[in-house]
């Protein structure tokens, strides 16, 4: 991972913006933004921490890692050069020595709160009785937002293997008779098998009635000729996800399978199109919103109209109506919109680079109804 000096300095400075005596990152996603560093924990989202201390002046970062972890710390990731391992409750502690080294024992400390259960925060606030901790989880959140060239390098072979993986699954996995959570584990194995580290979260099958739950793929389920079937994947690449949603039908389409597709692809469309820099997340929502009005579908929006793609599959911004961060080029976003009826649904998904003067599509299969023969 390159950057750590410019993306440390830019922590430093926003801690320093808002009067901060010091940071404590324990988010996975911001550990690996600055230091490169994925432990196993992190893979499988628990929430038992490994804190980075991060001061706005030029003191050293203090990495609070497991013994476990420490020895591929000293090995691997050497632009990390205070680390100080500790197992258990205990890390606590460690970093309470830390601030007191720092002259911090009663200063004010960002934490990154959403990521830090209630558990963990009374642990610290009882080792530092007389610091004052305010959220920051925006701080980092806010600086992922805007991709740089490593990144967005990241993202479009992420792109590529999706693009080849729908190829795949539509060409040979596709059939009456397999059931979704089958066709979810090949897709899973076609993500690695064509480079990616993982798929970017369990995929979604819905085929039939199930596209209308939006619930997860289903080992019971059984795909059948006739019924539309929809795709809900992504690709991990060094970490960086992409997030599609793509759509078949086993065997000839209903008129009412071809007039919901082609109008959530509308909705769809007419939301990228509204898409530049400076624009607000919310007014691409509003937009889709009027759509789904001018169609003749008012009330039958279930979700967001999209979302921020990176490090995770769902970061800000959000476009959805409470969502009021003015779009920015070099961000990343997913848009996607759908129609959902008792019988069957449709929804198309695009992850777009916002550019100068709108945006760059990073898929290149198309977004069309394709009927597969049996």
């Amino acid at each position: 991972m390159t950057g750590w000096k410019t993306r440390l300095s830019k922590v430093r400075a926003e801690l320093a913006k808002r009067r901060l005596d010091a940071g404590i990152l324990n988010s996975w996603n911001s550990l690996y933004y600055l230091t490169g560093m994925r432990p196993i924990q992190a893979r499988s989202g628990s929430f038992d921490p490994m804190p980075l201390l991060v001061s706005p002046d030029k003191k050293e970062p203090v990495f609070v890692p497991t013994e476990a972890f420490s020895k591929a710390v000293e090995l691997e990731h050497k632009n990390v050069k205070d680390v100080r391992p500790c197992d258990g409750p205990e890390k606590w502690s460690k970093v309470a020595d830390v601030l007191r080294e720092w002259g911090l024992s009663e200063g004010r400390i960002g934490i990154e709160a959403q990521y830090l259960s209630s558990t963990h925060m009374e642990m610290l606030r009882q080792k530092v009785p007389r610091a004052k901790f305010e959220d920051s989880t925006d701080i980092v959140e806010k600086l992922r937002m805007i991709k740089d060239p490593e990144e967005l390098a990241f993202m479009r072979k992420a792109a590529w293997i999706t693009d080849k993986v729908v190829e795949t699954i539509a060409k040979d996995i596709l059939r009456p008779g397999v059931t979704e959570l089958y066709v979810a584990g090949e897709i899973v194995r076609s993500c690695i098998e064509y480079g990616a580290e993982d798929a970017s979260f369990h995929p979604q099958v819905f085929s039939g009635r199930r596209g209308f739950l939006l619930n997860v793929s289903s080992s019971e389920k059984k795909l059948e000729k006739g019924e539309l079937v929809m795709l809900d994947f992504g690709a991990n690449v060094a970490g960086y996800r992409t997030d599609t949603t793509r759509c078949f039908v086993l065997g000839k389409a209903l008129a009412k399978h071809k007039e919901a597709s082609n109008i959530a692809l509308k909705i769809t469309t007419n939301a990228i199109d509204s898409i530049r820099p400076g624009v607000k997340a919310s007014a691409i929502h509003r937009r889709a919103l009027t759509d789904f009005r001018r169609f003749g579908y008012s009330g039958y929006c279930r979700h967001y109209t999209g979302h921020g793609l990176g490090l995770s599959t769902w970061e800000k911004p959000l476009l959805r109506e409470f969502d009021h961060t003015r779009l920015e080029q070099n961000m990343v976003i997913a848009v996607e919109q759908g129609l959902y009826f008792p019988d069957f649904g449709v929804r198309w998904e695009e992850n777009l680079i916002i550019t100068k003067n709108g945006t760059q599509n990073l898929f290149r299969f198309p977004t069309e109804l394709v009927e597969l023969d049996f």
